[in-house]
């Protein structure tokens, strides 16, 4: 076995496969472009697999090389982007329940107990934690802009409850990242119409002061990781193919590119806690009468020019429920099953019928 060590960027060496998916019952998909992994400094993988009718949740052993715990929970199809506490001990992650939500949990390694964070019909996903361990940054559709399928950056206090905006607008801002000294936390975005790794500069109390676009490719850049030393690794769709590039002081490049003021937030899209998001149980309490269910209308909404690949769990449209043309519920509808990226002469056919659209 090798010895457990990082490798520096450039050296040349070999690369191990150290699980193997879709070779086991216990490892039948990694949900491969819907979620994230993560090691902590002790060198414990932790990732999400579907093994049997629902995902677990794994800790590897890097260093020796073995499966630590395999954890269910009960009531969760799904379990996506788990990313480790800076203790090492708790681990966040996004969860998809069998009524069709995705939540953000901890789950405390030490304990065993699960926590559940948010609550509510919205779709948070990717976590990760604060330098410091007392917030939690994710992206999600609770934005006023989620209904034109929009995802927005925000925080969650860990100790509070309370959720606040980092990023706000209509677009899609996702895959949340902290840089290691707190002062700033990288994201993926769509807001110049491809997808580009952006830096959001956030003061003392966590509020963006401005934001720099940190890259500029012609097809995709996404997924941004920070390196302990400040360095930046991410992902990049270029010459139809996918490669990790990785850009050292990452942070001193910001001169290259001019800063992007922050948009101010609608008074009524302050920050509230999750103990207070109740949209859930009003549209429990709306009781449809008895004789009523036959004059029950239900539409999909699918977002509009969906591209593969599509994730297991990833929100693709809504279910709307009416009533004498009154909606009275609007439900997330889910992609059961990842649908993988198609060849070349697929992508080209799909391309020419959307521009006929």
């Amino acid at each position: 076995m090798r010895p457990f060590r990082p490798l520096r960027i450039g050296e040349d060496e070999d690369t191990e496969v150290l699980i193997k998916g879709e070779s086991s019952s216990d490892f039948e998909s990694f949900h491969l472009f819907s979620s994230k992994i993560d090691v902590n400094k002790a060198g414990i993988l932790v990732f999400g697999s579907k093994s049997g009718e629902n995902d677990a949740l794994y800790l590897y052993d890097i260093p020796e090389r073995e499966i630590l715990h395999k954890y269910y929970f009960d009531n969760l199809v799904a379990i996506l982007s788990p990313s480790w506490s800076p203790d090492g001990k708790k681990i966040v992650f996004t969860g998809l329940n069998f009524s069709g939500y995705s939540d953000l949990y901890i789950f405390d390694t030490e304990s065993e107990e699960l926590l559940q964070i948010t609550d509510d019909f919205y779709d948070d996903i990717e976590p990760s934690w604060s330098p410091d361990g007392n917030f939690i940054v994710f992206s999600s559709d609770r934005t006023e802009f989620g209904d034109r399928w929009a995802y927005n950056i925000f925080l969650i206090n860990v100790n509070t409850g309370e959720i606040s905006y980092v990023t706000y607008g209509k677009h899609k801002d996702v895959a949340p990242t902290f840089s290691p000294d707190g002062k700033y936390i990288a994201f993926t975005s769509d807001r110049d119409l491809k997808l580009n790794i952006y830096v959001a500069e956030i003061d003392l109390q966590r509020r963006p002061l401005k934001y720099h676009r940190m890259t500029n490719f012609a097809n995709a850049s996404f997924d941004p990781e920070w390196t302990p030393d400040g360095g930046m690794v991410f992902g990049v769709y270029e010459n139809q193919r996918f490669q990790i590039r990785y850009m050292d002081k990452f942070m001193q490049k910001k001169e290259n590119y001019p800063p992007i003021a922050v948009t101010p937030i609608n008074k009524r899209s302050t920050s509230w806690e999750f103990a207070n998001l109740e949209a859930k149980d009003e549209l429990d309490r709306r009781i449809v009468k008895r004789g009523q269910y036959e004059k029950l209308n239900a539409r999909t909404e699918v977002q509009p020019h969906l591209e593969a690949p599509i994730g297991k769990g990833q929100k693709v449209g809504e279910v709307v429920i009416e009533l004498d043309g009154e909606v009275i519920t609007r439900q997330p509808l889910i992609a059961l099953e990842e649908v993988p990226e198609g060849g070349i002469w697929r992508t080209v056919v799909d391309t020419v019928l959307m521009w006929l659209e």
